[in-house]
């Protein structure tokens, strides 16, 4: 119930901030296009709503705000023309997200000028490698800040890493090798001055971290130690989350890489501070700017920067869909499809659909002790890899059938087996084993 009280307040939150521009909050006299809270947002409305056009109108807002030396404000249509990283780079970051999501290259096409433009701009304000661009940091975090030096290189890199994404796609490939360059030159910057002789972020906060950890700015050595630090982080706040809106957006994803997927759900699921309980515990029905905006005990806090309903830490809803449901793309536009539910947090079944760009993709599963039952719908005109909480192969039946050909099938997922399926609706039941 809790995980779809955090959905429905989200959904409420979104619904609430997309009139004509996705805007921060609704209530107060801003209403502003923060361009950080749209981005981090962008996902987990496109699971809900089709935002493609509402999105793409949005950002011709973005690049009409844009200076002729590539730099951009942080709200569209520019209102406040103050320049910070983690809100510029939306023009890299969103033009791709709806790529992703719709397959529509024409999208990276039209924006891909400025997204150079500014990665052009990022590139002009180091020193000696050291991006310089101020920043409002991760807004929001829970009494644990990432510098501004951090927060910066890191979203430097993130851009980089979006505008060499969008050139792949492109076949923009001298402007491919070119920048995935620079992306190595802000790595060594990086590693040289915000990572320690242990390996660890200087900053130790749990979002630089992630910041790390998301935008491939360590090796895979430092890799491991960053993972770890970040479990020590959290369980130093028993087991909570302490990042804001640039933060949150990652930690579920990160998590669920170094399979610490309890502690994710765990995360999902407290509802001490900070947390998305609280908020409902304490009267919530949309998502909260400040995690600790209000208490029944003492009332609203009393920081100006206090909103009871600001979509951005609604960036989980994304997870939802795509770790709990298991819905994700493998191609752009759902051209291929993977199900892969991530099974955890006690939950003993789970449903969603997405209306994609390329039709209804549907995932339903419960768990009957040891038996795992998953229904999945998959459009007409793509294909899709399923995979399966188990390691037993002959236990896997498809449509009342057990499976006969096992060369078909695809191990290279560590507790799961996949298998490969067109379009049609199907149902799947096996021995779960992880």
């Amino acid at each position: 119930p809790l995980i779809n009280t955090i959905n429905e307040n989200i959904i409420r939150s979104i619904n609430s901030n997309m009139f004509d521009i996705p805007t921060d909050c609704p209530q107060r006299d801003e209403r502003l296009g923060w361009a950080a809270d749209a981005d981090v947002i962008l996902t987990t409305s496109a699971f809900n709503s089709d935002v493609l056009t509402f999105y793409d109108k949005w950002l011709q807002s973005l690049v009409n705000a844009q200076s002729e030396r590539g730099y951009l404000p942080s709200t569209a249509p520019v209102v406040r023309p103050i320049i910070s990283s983690g809100w510029g780079d939306a023009i890299t970051s969103v033009p791709l997200k709806l790529f992703l999501l719709y397959g529509d290259t024409n999208i990276l096409r039209g924006y891909y000028p400025e997204m150079k433009a500014w990665v052009d701009f990022l590139a002009l304000r180091t020193f000696n490698w050291f991006n310089t661009q101020s920043t409002y940091g991760d807004w929001q975090h829970y009494n644990d800040p990432t510098s501004r030096r951090t927060n910066s290189i890191a979203y430097f890199k993130h851009s980089v890493n979006n505008f060499c994404e969008a050139a792949y796609h492109l076949g923009e490939h001298n402007d491919y090798r070119k920048y995935k360059e620079l992306g190595e030159h802000i790595n060594e910057v990086f590693n040289t001055y915000q990572i320690n002789e242990a390996g660890h972020t200087i900053d130790s906060s749990q979002t630089s971290c992630l910041y790390a950890l998301a935008y491939s700015l360590v090796d895979s050595q430092t890799q491991r130690i960053v993972q770890q630090q970040l479990i020590d982080l959290i369980e130093k706040r028993d087991k909570h989350l302490s990042t804001g809106i640039l933060g949150t957006a990652l930690i579920l994803d990160e998590l669920v890489k170094m399979d610490s997927i309890e502690l994710a759900y765990q995360l999902i699921q407290n509802r001490e501070l900070p947390s998305w309980g609280y908020q409902i515990d304490n009267g919530a029905t949309t998502i909260w700017e400040k995690w600790d905006g209000y208490s029944r005990e003492t009332g609203m806090n009393p920081d100006p920067n206090n909103s009871l309903n600001h979509a951005a830490l609604g960036s989980v809803g994304q997870w939802f869909y795509t770790h709990i449901a298991g819905i994700q793309a493998t191609e752009p536009g759902f051209k291929q499809i993977r199900i892969k539910p991530v099974i955890g947090g006690g939950l003993t079944w789970a449903s969603a659909q997405y209306r994609s760009i390329a039709g209804k993709i549907e995932s339903h599963w419960k768990i009957h002790g040891d038996t795992f039952l998953l229904d999945v719908t998959i459009p007409v005109n793509t294909v899709a890899n399923v995979y399966l909480p188990t390691e037993k192969a002959k236990s896997i039946m498809v449509d009342g059938e057990f499976i006969q050909d096992n060369d078909n099938l695809i191990l290279d997922v560590k507790g799961y087996i996949g298998i490969p399926i067109g379009s049609d609706t199907y149902r799947f039941r096996c021995l779960r084993t992880k």
